[in-house]
């Protein structure tokens, strides 16, 4: 998830993209890693990154569910904006 500089998880609206585990290289590229995200306009940090079974779900603060983009197979794609702030990330129990 992307954002901007000073951005609180929860508190401001970011935008998220949710790539499959096996679209990236095991080994990183020596020391320069491997893009996962492009920022949008006006984006400059990265907010949350998340690894883990899919899918992913999300919540609001509230603990109201927050729907999440479809994957997205381009390994250093932008984010979709997302209309809910995002306090929480996890995949299936």
């Amino acid at each position: 998830m992307a954002g901007t500089a000073g951005t609180l998880l929860g508190d401001s609206e970011t935008s998220a993209k949710l790539t499959p585990f096996d679209q990236y290289p095991r080994k990183g590229r020596a020391t320069g890693g491997v893009r996962c995200q492009r920022f949008l306009k006006g984006e400059d940090t990265l907010v949350l990154a998340w690894a883990g079974a899919a899918p992913a779900r999300a919540a609001a603060k509230n603990g109201t569910p927050v729907e999440l983009p479809e994957q997205d197979p381009r390994r250093d794609g932008s984010g979709t904006p997302l209309t809910t702030a995002v306090a929480a990330l996890a995949g299936p129990v």
